[in-house]
């Protein structure tokens, strides 16, 4: 019995500090193309500091705006359940992972996972026009 009252305070313990691990789930390929197709979706991605607004529509193309500027290319969803990019220099695929109620995409770099784009909001349709 007292074991079980330690068990329990240390777990009340770490959901007060936040100290366990969060939950994380890496999206199915069916997943990745019901949250993006035909969404105008807002992100900034992390590592380069920038914000976009892009709508990802049904036909695989994608437009949108970033830093004021135009941009386009297409995008789809590889058999790895991956979103793919494609901006003129060849896809970049990679996972979508939902974490702490949001939308993250991370890349692979030497064995780790780094954190590259953060989706704030998927909006239907097209909006803004692009």
């Amino acid at each position: 019995m007292r074991g079980t009252m330690i068990l329990a305070g240390l777990l009340a313990a770490a959901l007060g500090t936040g100290s366990l691990c969060a939950a994380e789930k890496t999206l199915t390929g069916d997943e990745v193309r019901a949250l993006f197709s035909g969404k105008t979706v807002d992100y900034v991605h992390v590592t380069r500091g920038f914000r976009m607004s892009v709508y990802y529509a049904d036909d695989g193309s994608m437009r949108g705006m970033r830093d004021g500027n135009k941009t386009g290319g297409s995008w789809r969803v590889n058999d790895k359940g991956e979103l793919c990019i494609e901006y003129g220099k060849g896809d970049r695929c990679r996972h979508i992972v939902e974490e702490d109620g949001e939308y993250r995409k991370y890349k692979e770099e030497n064995g780790e996972k780094l954190h590259i784009v953060t989706y704030h909001t998927f909006t239907d349709g097209n909006p803004n026009n692009y």
